[in-house]
């Protein structure tokens, strides 16, 4: 379930999701659009495709961590219910 969050200046709420950014050395970035945990645990962020939405903020900070962990610089993004999911698609 996602968590609401107040929005700005408001008391009314929206739900939140969360993607990760990966930073690229051209200073721009791609969405994670897969995760793999079954055999091997493992992040793709392929070309013209969605980013992957996760539900729970801890488990995308985890991702991120494995990742920074391992020499990939990555943040989380969070995502609000109102934006449109084809914004985050990464590009050819």
């Amino acid at each position: 379930m996602a968590r609401k969050k107040a929005t700005f200046g408001t008391m009314a709420t929206c739900n939140v999701r969360y993607v990760i950014a990966i930073l690229n050395t051209d200073n721009t970035f791609k969405y994670v659009t897969k995760v793999q945990v079954v055999p091997h645990k493992y992040c793709e962020w392929n070309n013209g495709e969605k980013a992957f939405f996760f539900e729970s903020c801890d488990y995308a900070e985890d991702v991120c961590f494995g990742l920074n962990a391992n020499g990939t610089g990555a943040f989380v993004v969070e995502v609000p219910d109102y934006f449109d999911d084809c914004n985050f698609k990464n590009k050819e």
